[in-house]
């Protein structure tokens, strides 16, 4: 059903939201000293903005080896289920676009803690901070790029059920959770988090609490 996969048009999935990339890299001053991974990363819109702002250190990590042929060149991609993910060194910085729903929060506090520095910063976004109603339903219809498309998206119990339908690029069914905020602080205890609000999203930024003496 995921004919957008098939046929390599990945950005085409998620088009209406490539923007958030460069909001994404804005939470943190970005330094060409340091060390960036883009987790999820997918096609590379993060690693595509780090580069715009002079990082040299950058690894993408995603499971879909055919959408990390889509990155950039000159930055190292790395397949690999971001869950079960074994860094062979550490950052500085983790980022994380439009993914972490798709994630177990609990396996993934423990691959950024592994993957970070001591100082290191993990930043991604949500598309709301508290969990759902039971139950709702919503339907969008609009052009983009010269193309009609058709949304929907029925959540469950905490879970979103997403179909996208174009005549151009075909159908995808994806579902994922709903997170909130709570769902972080819980996941994440160890973490200190600092919240900024978006046009779209809320955008986070965790860094380990310091231990005190």
């Amino acid at each position: 059903m995921n004919s957008c996969y098939k046929s390599g048009n990945y950005d085409v999935l998620y088009a209406r939201y490539l923007k958030n990339a460069s909001q994404l890299t804005n939470q943190i001053r970005i330094d060409r000293r340091m060390s960036y991974v883009d987790l999820c990363g997918g096609t590379g819109a993060v690693s595509r903005e780090l580069v715009k702002k002079g990082a040299a250190d950058i690894t993408v990590v995603d499971l879909n080896r055919n959408m990390l042929k889509h990155a950039p060149v000159g930055i190292k991609r790395v397949v690999a289920n971001a869950e079960e993910w074994k860094p062979e060194r550490r950052y500085d910085a983790v980022f994380c676009r439009q993914a972490i729903t798709y994630l177990n929060l609990e396996r993934l506090e423990k691959v950024i803690d592994s993957a970070l520095k001591p100082s290191g910063v993990f930043v991604f976004n949500l598309i709301c901070t508290e969990k759902s109603t039971i139950a709702s339903f919503d339907r969008k219809a609009y052009e983009l790029n010269g193309k009609r498309y058709q949304e929907m998206t029925l959540i469950l119990f905490g879970r979103a059920y997403h179909f996208q339908h174009s005549e151009k690029d075909g159908i995808d069914l994806t579902s994922f959770r709903m997170y909130g905020r709570s769902d972080i602080k819980s996941a994440f205890r160890n973490w200190d988090i600092n919240v900024n609000r978006g046009p779209k999203a809320m955008y986070f930024v965790l860094r380990r609490k310091r231990k005190r003496d």
